[in-house]
Formats: C-alpha cells, sequence, structure tokens
C-alpha cells in the first residue's frame, strides 16, 4: 500500500511542474524615428492563457510590463515612446492562466531617423549665396557692413552643414 502511494505522488508532483521554456522568436515588423512594432509567432502553446510584453527602461536596470494580451493571434506591439538613436529592448512572455512561463523571447531595436538631406543642401545654398554676394555686391559695400553679413552667412551655412552631420550619427532608416 506505502508504495502506490508514493507513486501516485510522484505522478501528482510531475503533473504541476510547467514544461520547459520555450525560445519565442521576436521581431522587428517596423521602425521609424519615433515608433517601434515587434511582432512573434501565435503561440501554440496548448496552456496558453496570455502575453505579456515587457520593456526594458532606458537606464537598462529593469523591464516593465507595457502590455497584457490575452487574444492568442494578437502577436504584434506597437511602442510610440521611443527616440531615434536609443536603444529599446523588449520581452515577450507567453504565460498559462496560472501565472506559468511557458514560452519567452526578446530583442533589442534602436529606432533610426529618416536621411534628412535639408540641413546640408540648406547649408550649401548658404554658402553659394554668400560666394556670389561677395562676387557681386561686395565691392560696393563697405566693409563695417559686409563683413557682419558675411560672418551670419557662413555661420549660418557652417550650422546647417553642422546639423546634417548630427543627425547622419543616428541610423537611417532602411
Amino acid at each position: 500500500m506505502r508504495t502506490r502511494f508514493v507513486g501516485v505522488m510522484l505522478v501528482v508532483l510531475m503533473a504541476a511542474i510547467p514544461a520547459a521554456v520555450e525560445a519565442l522568436d521576436v521581431r522587428v515588423s517596423a521602425i521609424g524615428p519615433d515608433t517601434v512594432v515587434i511582432e512573434w509567432d501565435e503561440s501554440q502553446a496548448q496552456e496558453f492563457g496570455y502575453y505579456q510584453i515587457w520593456k526594458e527602461d532606458t537606464s537598462g536596470t529593469h523591464y516593465t510590463i507595457v502590455d497584457v494580451w490575452t487574444e492568442r493571434s494578437k502577436t504584434t506591439y506597437t511602442d510610440d515612446d521611443v527616440h531615434a538613436g536609443t536603444e529599446y529592448s523588449y520581452m515577450v512572455r507567453v504565460l498559462d492562466e496560472e501565472d506559468h512561463l511557458l514560452d519567452e523571447g526578446s530583442i533589442s531595436i534602436t529606432p533610426c531617423l529618416e536621411r534628412n538631406w535639408g540641413f546640408l543642401f540648406a547649408g550649401v545654398v548658404f554658402l553659394v549665396i554668400l560666394a556670389i554676394f561677395f562676387v557681386v555686391i561686395g565691392m560696393n559695400v563697405p566693409p563695417q557692413i559686409l563683413v557682419p553679413i558675411v560672418v551670419a552667412l557662413v555661420a549660418v551655412g557652417v550650422g546647417l552643414i553642422y546639423l546634417s552631420n548630427v543627425f547622419s550619427n543616428i541610423p537611417a532608416c532602411g
């Protein structure tokens, strides 16, 4: 009689141990300067209860739950609270109704910036205008008026070109 009881206890204990956690394939489906969209395959876990979407804070110290979905077919998450050039990490977990972890996957993403050639173009145009201004008008204008105008135009042109270089350090969108 004692052997049967131990055997039954082992079966009950084995049933209470959750299955091994599967790797969930989390990937980027869209990315822009202020939006990230991640997606994953629909969970095939028979015990599916819900998805938890986690986002790591910008200090990189801990994750926070940003959304919970009970609909199995809802497999995308859109984050509009991002900034170009900053890395973000996301984790998607699949849990059963008793909060046992079934599947888990993560991804790190750095939103990109749409390449804006406007600053570079504007800077070059300003410098061309400066050259034309200096050649055509410069000879008839006294130096005390011409020098501040030339300095201002050079500053604007160089400043715009500098801005184009600053923005070019942020990854460009595909």
